[in-house]
């Protein structure tokens, strides 16, 4: 059996579909970590965002995911293909909260009044489900809005939540940070802004490493937009245009 140097080796396996490294990925426990190491991983999505190829994702209805693979190259595509996506014959409907390299952030509708929040892998049909937030306990709360991105500083997922709420002392919102690696949520404290905004359902998708959300100042009740850094976890404020 030849040897071959693992970078030509990651050479040809970057060019592969998924599908085919997902059966290579059973070869041995060598392949495996070889194939489910970071490293790899970037590599692959270089070489697909590089070759122009592209992949959408449509929900037709409230249970419905369809997928549809696009090569801007050779303006191709391989038509719609139905997704069997995580806990679909257990709830009752899937909404989309976010997409980053390749991963989907999701909610599925429980038919107890009940709900599963999953970061999921559509290529692969590996998922990973959040634990629950907002914390039940959490008072006056009126609106509940959020993000998904990389941190590319520590080389993990990121879920940003932002709760607003209201009591004596007015209106705020509290901001929590869920990371992929460590599987919690924590606490970065409170914002004098107001998330509640017809507008907020379209800023979950990262700019340039931050979220962004239109809100409203709570002081002087004027709209700003409000950026959140995924790797220093700060927020800035940003005027709307004229």
């Amino acid at each position: 059996m030849v040897n071959i140097p693992e970078d030509i080796m990651l050479d040809i396996l970057v060019r592969l579909p998924v599908k085919s490294i997902g059966r290579f990925r059973c070869v041995n426990k060598a392949w495996s970590n070889l194939l489910k190491d970071t490293k790899f991983v970037k590599m692959h999505l270089k070489h697909a965002v590089e070759m122009n190829k592209l992949s959408l994702m449509l929900r037709q209805d409230s249970d419905s995911i369809k997928t549809i693979g696009y090569n801007l190259s050779l303006s191709t595509d391989n038509g719609l293909v139905n997704v069997d996506y995580p806990l679909k014959y257990e709830t009752r409907g899937v909404q989309c909260l976010g997409y980053c390299d390749g991963l989907v952030w999701f909610v599925c509708e429980g038919w107890l009044a009940t709900s599963h929040v999953c970061i999921w892998n559509p290529a692969t049909n590996e998922y990973k489900e959040l634990p629950v937030t907002p914390p039940e306990s959490l008072n006056g709360m009126r609106r509940f809005e959020c993000g998904f991105g990389y941190d590319y500083e520590i080389e993990d997922f990121k879920v940003v939540s932002l709760m607003s709420c209201d009591s004596f002392e007015g209106f705020w919102s509290e901001v929590q940070v869920y990371t992929l690696g460590s599987n919690s949520w924590r606490g970065i404290g409170k914002i004098p802004y107001d998330v509640y905004d017809p507008m907020a359902d379209m800023a979950r998708v990262p700019v340039n490493g931050a979220l962004h959300w239109i809100v409203v100042r709570t002081t002087g009740a004027s709209s700003v937009i409000i950026s959140f850094d995924l790797a220093q976890e700060i927020i800035q404020e940003i005027a709307l245009p004229n």
